[in-house]
């Protein structure tokens, strides 16, 4: 038997799982299609980000591929939070050092244990 999260109206807020902490480790190498990521759990309740700013490269690319093998990504479009604001970099609720992110989160799961 396949269960799904969503309900009837797609909105999962009264789901069990919806109310689960989430820490998401960011950088300034976090870029693109984690940065979106980053960013959508970041429009949920109960999600921490830990890290530094990230690279702010959150944009709809198109590729023109020419004869010559030259590529170029031309970007035609900006991504925005689900509330509609545009985003260009996205800042930690919690500023480390990239290499002391993961042991930071560590220490704020423990810290903060329900």
């Amino acid at each position: 038997m396949e269960r799904s999260l969503s309900r009837k109206d797609n909105s999962t807020a009264h789901h069990p799982l919806s109310k689960a902490r989430v820490i998401v480790l960011i950088s300034d190498d976090t870029g693109s299609a984690p940065e979106m990521l980053a960013q959508t759990f970041l429009d949920r309740e109960n999600t921490i980000l830990i890290g530094s700013e990230t690279a702010g490269l959150m944009s709809t690319n198109y590729t023109f591929e020419f004869t010559n093998g030259t590529t170029i990504a031309l970007p035609i479009g900006q991504s925005a939070s689900i509330r509609g604001e545009p985003v260009y970099k996205i800042q930690p609720h919690i500023n480390t050092e990239p290499d002391e992110a993961l042991s930071v989160a560590l220490k704020y799961l423990e810290d903060n244990r329900l």
